[in-house]
């Protein structure tokens, strides 16, 4: 069953042996969009709760329960929720309730693109922190941010369409059983005063926390002729067909399809350019005939945290794949794995009318 973020808020939640809290606030994770945190506020304190250990249940009342004691919720680590949370308070948590972390098991290949000084390169994860290369070739551990975000800092974001704003953010709809959060309910002032649309995360390509904006790969006139939604209603499976449906085959018009470390698709269509979005600078070198031939291209800065290029895969054939690898210029060395998306046909799909959601 589908229900809002808001409904959770100022939930009871009840231990085995007794009431321990009321929900404040759910912390998602905005590479799979997936509830992985609820915080708590009892007993003068909050603690943060990780969602698996909630049984999966329809939710049906004002009422969530644990299968722990009040006093192992009591006794879990004092986490400051007023500052970004991090992997290392992520994996003592982990720890404490002896669940496995749901980044996985740490790997060579996790290497990554941020730059917390001038001149300092993070080159390869371990649990809890970073590896990092400082700019006089030092080795320097840095606490690596979890990429999490709260239901009390995402409402009142502004999504954003690719041609203009859409409106702000107002809640979002979480699928009870899995926790995965279905879909954003925006309120499309900008194009359709009184009225709200839904937005599926898996039209997000970015989500920037300076300008509080979210981005989607839509243009404004894609959403205004969505299939109309009603908040007054329950979601029918055959709405939500419709609406995937009809985001997927405008979607698949964009000119470009995207890539992030938090997002390494595997395929994409033919006839768009492979767009790769970085956290450094880099230049990208890749070849779309196994290394026959190959090019350099230069990322550009698009954001203080984004450095992006556009590939032109617009021209490769079906069956091809397109590979390709980093040299990161901050740290003078290159990533040392390759990376690859297949090109493949467009899917072919049935239209069908659907309800407007206003002119």
């Amino acid at each position: 069953m589908l229900i809002k973020a808001k409904q959770l808020i100022g939930c009871k939640v009840h231990a085995t042996d007794g009431f321990i809290g009321e929900i404040k606030t759910l912390y998602f994770e905005s590479s799979q969009w997936i509830v992985r945190y609820f915080a708590l506020e009892g007993n003068a304190r909050r603690f943060l709760i990780p969602a698996t250990l909630f049984p999966m249940q329809n939710f049906s009342s004002s009422d969530l329960s644990l299968n722990l004691r009040k006093d192992q919720i009591n006794n879990s680590p004092d986490i400051d929720l007023s500052q970004p949370l991090s992997r290392l308070s992520e994996s003592t948590l982990a720890s404490y309730y002896n669940i496995p972390s749901y980044w996985g098991p740490v790997t060579r290949e996790e290497e990554v693109l941020q730059v917390p000084s001038e001149g300092t390169m993070i080159i390869s994860h371990v649990t809890g922190s970073d590896i990092a290369v400082g700019a006089a070739g030092e080795l320097l551990v840095v606490e690596q941010a979890a990429n999490l975000y709260s239901t009390d800092e995402i409402f009142g974001f502004e999504a954003q369409a690719i041609d203009g704003d859409i409106g702000p953010v107002e809640d979002v709809m979480i699928d009870d059983y899995s926790w995965e959060m279905r879909y954003l309910i925006v309120d499309s002032a900008r194009l359709l005063p009184g009225r709200k649309v839904l937005l599926s995360p898996q039209w997000i390509d970015s989500v920037n926390e300076t300008d509080r904006k979210i981005r989607v790969n839509v243009t404004k006139n894609t959403v205004k002729s969505s299939p109309a939604y009603s908040p007054q209603r329950a979601l029918e499976p055959d709405y939500e067909l419709a609406l995937s449906e009809y985001y997927e085959r405008e979607i698949s018009a964009a000119p470009y399809a995207q890539w992030r470390f938090d997002f390494m698709r595997h395929t994409m269509q033919s006839g768009k350019k492979l767009r790769i979005e970085v956290q450094a600078p880099a230049v990208i070198h890749w070849t779309a005939d196994n290394w026959k031939t190959s090019r350099d291209i230069r990322t550009t800065d698009t954001s203080k945290w984004t450095h992006a290029a556009e590939l032109p895969t617009d021209n490769v054939k079906p069956g091809a794949s397109v590979h390709f690898t980093f040299f990161w210029p901050q740290a003078n060395h290159w990533e040392g794995k390759n990376y690859s998306v297949k090109i493949v046909q467009p899917a072919e799909r049935k239209e069908q009318v659907l309800e407007p959601a206003g002119v």
